[in-house]
Order: structure tokens, then sequence, then C-alpha cells
């Protein structure tokens, strides 16, 4: 596999402190005070800017297959990344590697996941790695060491968090949402993370005064074997032992998966009078081996 670097294009704007644009301006990509890449944008256009990179910038992996999402930690001696070798499908799962600052010592942290982990962040003291994950509808974080250990769970609940921010300090910031509570600003700190503070909702006032249909999570065996696993979203009035007229809502995969997030496209579906049901297959899944 070549490991030249090529040129690269990208669209940039450039505003100051006060918000205003700043036309032909100079950007500059460095590491550890390093230049590797420069370009200059032209006006106030969206025009492509060429990423120049500089000849001495050197490829640390190269394998037949992507790598990306590399993180430096604090001290500069470990990078974690997320890849994986391309076996030519329609799907494939990322795991998550270290290796040194040099490329080398390549090894992988954590694999067999049933998504592609995102990295979130480095631990302060540099022992280790969070990422997150999604995983039978829900998304959690996670720690996994760097020099051995078994990754341990950071966030549990029924929910989805998202657009994750980890800070030196151990503060978190994300969104969460679930079947019924649409997305809102939040945080937490690693070493308490089930004290969850809300910072903004934008949605509290749409939801006031307002009843949900509740979701009920279902789990059943196909003919071929598989775990199925779905939800059965009530309607709001749901009265036990009354027949309801239902929706059938199914994902076969293998590229992503439905999960706890309030759902629009759900509850349009569910009036006060009908059910609707959503299914996936494994849900974050067996995805590669389903067509």
């Amino acid at each position: 596999m070549s490991t030249e670097l090529r040129e690269h294009s990208l669209v940039v704007f450039v505003y100051d402190g006060d918000g205003r644009a700043i036309p032909d301006a100079a950007i500059s990509v460095a590491i550890e005070g390093t230049e590797i890449a420069r370009a200059t944008t032209k006006g106030f256009s969206n025009a492509p800017v060429r990423l120049h990179f500089s000849p001495n910038v050197t490829a640390l992996t190269n394998r037949e297959g992507p790598d990306g999402n590399p993180t430096v930690s604090p001290k500069g001696d470990w990078i974690a990344y997320t890849g994986y070798d391309d076996k030519k499908l329609t799907s494939t799962i990322g795991s998550l590697y270290v290796m040194d600052r040099n490329g080398g010592s390549k090894k992988l942290l954590v694999g067999s996941l049933l998504s592609t982990p995102q990295i979130e962040g480095w631990s302060p003291d540099g022992v280790g790695v969070y990422y997150s994950v999604e995983e039978k509808g829900t998304s959690y974080l996670y720690f996994a060491p760097v020099l051995g250990g078994v990754p341990r769970k950071v966030t549990g609940g029924t929910e989805m968090l998202t657009g994750l921010s980890v800070s030196d300090s151990g503060q978190v910031a994300a969104l969460r949402t679930s079947f019924t509570q649409p997305s809102s600003l939040v945080t937490f700190n690693l070493k308490s993370p089930s004290a969850v503070r809300v910072l903004v909702d934008v949605n509290q006032d749409v939801l006031e005064g307002r009843r949900l249909g509740q979701a009920e999570e279902l789990w059943y065996t196909s003919k071929d074997g598989m775990n199925i696993q779905g939800w059965l979203i009530k309607p709001a009035n749901f009265e036990a032992g009354k027949k309801y007229p239902m929706v059938l809502w199914i994902h076969g995969g293998p590229w992503s998966m439905y999960s706890v997030a309030l759902a629009g496209h759900f509850r349009t579906l569910q009036p006060m009078d009908t059910q609707c049901s959503t299914r996936t297959r494994a849900a974050a899944l067996a995805m590669v081996r389903i067509s």
C-alpha cells in the first residue's frame, strides 16, 4: 500500500473573535509545534483550499484498510486510533488501537465490538482512552487502559449520548436523548457519571403538558437463529386488553441501528390509536453478517 501523502482539498471559512469573516487567511496545521501542512484562503469564497503537506511528513500506518480518528496522549508518547483491515465487505466494524508516537508498538486495545468506536479523549494521566460505542439501541462511554486490563463501562441507562466532549478535569458535555426525551445538552463528571445535570433543554416547552406513548423493548429469535431486537411504541392513551392497529417498520442493516433516541417519524406514525413497532436485526449487531 502506498504511503505517499497527496494534496488534499477542503473548504475553510476563517472568522475573528467578533464573528467577522477574514479574507486571505493563512492556515497552518502543526503537531507539537512542527508544521505539517499549510494553505491560504482566497477572499470570502467557498472555493476549495489546497492543503499542501510538508515533504517530511511520515505515514504511521500502512495496512490495507482505513485508519483514522488519531488522538495523541497528554504526554505525547501514545497515539490512539481506530481502523480495520479491509476485507472488501459491504460493512466492516472498526476497532480501537494504540501505537507509539513513531508508529511502532501497535496493538489492539479494544476489538470485537458491536459498532465502530469513537475516541472521546485520553485520561489526564495518559493511562487510558475514553471511547463511545453504539450497542443494542443505546450508546455508552467506556474507558480502556493502555497497559492492559478490561475496558470499563462509564455510563449506563437506556439513552443515546452523542457529541461527547471530555475535558482534562474529567467534566463531560454531551447531547442526551431517549424514547421520551428530545436531545438536551447535559454534563457530568467522570468520577460520578450518574449525576447528570441538564444545561440546555430547548424542547422542554414543546412537550410540556403532552403525553407520549411508552416504548417496550422486544427480543425474539428469527428462523435462522439470529436474535432480533425491536421496540413496540404504544399509543399515548394505551389501554391493556384493547386491540390496536399496528404499523411495522423493519430495518435490515447492516450499516446502522435503530436506537432509543426520540424519533419524530415514529411518533408521526403513531397517533393516539395506533401502535408502531420497529425492528432491527440484532440491533447493533452482527451487522456485517446481514445481507
